[in-house]
C-alpha cells in the first residue's frame, strides 16, 4: 500500500454496505461483509485519489451519479453471491 493514496469506491462501498444492512435489516458476520467488500470492488474500476475532497470537486453530478449506481449493483451482486453460498451450505 502506498500511504496516501486510496481507491475512492472502497469508502463509497463500505457506505452502501452498511447502509443495506441497516436498511434492509441484513445480519452478516464481519468477515461476511469484508467478503461482499471484496466481491464488489473486484467488480469496480479503481478510481485513486489522494484526497477525498478533490475527486468531490472534480466530479458532476450525473459521473456520481453513475458511480453510485455502480456500486450499488456491484454490492447487491456481492450479497446475491453470499446469500446463494450460504444457502447452499445449509443445504
Amino acid at each position: 500500500m502506498i500511504p496516501n493514496i486510496l481507491n475512492y469506491y472502497e469508502q463509497l462501498v463500505l457506505d452502501h454496505i452498511h447502509r443495506i444492512l441497516l436498511e434492509d435489516d441484513e445480519t452478516l458476520q464481519q468477515d461476511q461483509i469484508d467478503d461482499l467488500a471484496c466481491l464488489a470492488l473486484n467488480r469496480l474500476p479503481a478510481r485513486y485519489i489522494r484526497h477525498g475532497i478533490d475527486l468531490a470537486h472534480h466530479l458532476q453530478d450525473a459521473e456520481l451519479a453513475k458511480m453510485n449506481q455502480a456500486v450499488n449493483a456491484a454490492v447487491k451482486a456481492g450479497l446475491d453471491t453470499i446469500n446463494r453460498r450460504r444457502r447452499e451450505r445449509d443445504d
